[in-house]
């Protein structure tokens, strides 16, 4: 996992007097996951935490109905998984003017917990909130210093995948859709991998190699580069939420039991919600219904709560 502190994470402030419609142009066309830069527009008026997780998610490729399907309680936190699970470095945050102390507090602790340099871009002669300027670190960039520092950061090194895969990039990007990270690593594995349900139950938060291969258990296809950050930020969210890299990412001890039931049905939400129904679900799980008899199968040979 990404260290929480370091020499990176800083909080930014851009200002925009004049309020140029260049200005958010040039922020917006540096936009681009694979590079490891978001640009969030928050709507006007927000003063909650919950509602600009879900324009963070936004950002991040997120559609509408998946974010909804998420717990309001459980944004925040998968946003911040998203955000250090895909490699971000720089999160832009347009019309920060108009958000509230709360919210500018928030992006500080945001910064520090993923490791990230958030850019609040205010378009006004000044900067908001004066008496927190101090408290939460703040360092002002004029527009053309806050764009050329983001555009030399270099991107990061594709290096082609050395493994057989069979998730193509234009899946992965589907599946990129989903705000849930436990559903959207859980689909991207079961898509990639010949893994079997029972095999999917025994991953842990710590089975990703750096070269995309799954350790605890056998197959010989691999995560593709392309869809690394959909594990990634399954097992950040993991951890966030009190588990160790060595629980298992998808099976579930004590109250909420993962079965082969429950499994097929966050499944099969999944696909719905990534809009590629009966793609990966009915050949594994054999058909409509399949799950309901997996419920004693998949957890077959998993070791009992106590090793957990």
């Amino acid at each position: 996992m990404r260290s929480p502190t370091g020499p990176t994470a800083r909080l930014r402030v851009v200002l925009d007097p004049e309020d140029l419609a260049d200005t958010s142009r040039s922020f917006q066309e540096l936009h681009s996951l694979e590079a490891g830069r978001v640009v969030c527009h928050p709507r006007p008026g927000i003063r909650s935490t919950v509602l600009l997780a879900e324009d963070l998610l936004f950002a991040l490729g997120k559609t509408r109905q998946a974010c909804e399907s998420l717990a309001m309680s459980d944004r925040w936190s998968a946003a911040e998984a998203w955000l250090v699970g895909e490699g971000i470095r720089h999160l832009v945050v347009l019309r920060s003017d108009r958000l509230p102390l709360n919210l500018w507090r928030a992006m500080a602790r945001l910064r520090r917990s993923c490791h990230i340099t958030v850019w609040m871009v205010v378009h006004r002669p000044r900067i908001p909130h004066h008496p927190s300027r101090r408290a939460i670190g703040l360092r002002r960039y004029c527009v053309a210093d806050a764009l050329d520092a983001i555009r030399r950061d270099p991107e990061p090194e594709v290096v082609p995948d050395a493994w057989p895969t069979r998730l193509e990039p234009a899946m992965s990007a589907k599946i990129r859709r989903l705000a849930s990270p436990r559903e959207a690593a859980a689909l991207a594995v079961l898509l990639a991998t010949d893994l079997s349900p029972r095999d999917l139950l025994l991953l842990r938060c710590s089975s990703l190699t750096d070269d995309g291969r799954l350790r605890d258990v056998q197959t010989p296809w691999t995560i593709p580069q392309h869809a690394r950050g959909l594990i990634r930020s399954h097992a950040e969210h993991a951890v966030r939420h009190g588990g160790s890299p060595t629980a298992y990412m998808f099976l579930r001890m004590g109250r909420g039991l993962t079965t082969g039931y429950s499994l097929w049905l966050m499944l099969r939400r999944a696909e719905r919600l990534a809009g590629l129904r009966g793609v990966a679900v009915a050949p594994v799980f054999g058909g409509e219904g399949g799950g309901a008899e997996l419920t004693q199968d998949a957890l077959a040979a998993t070791p009992s709560p106590s090793h957990h």
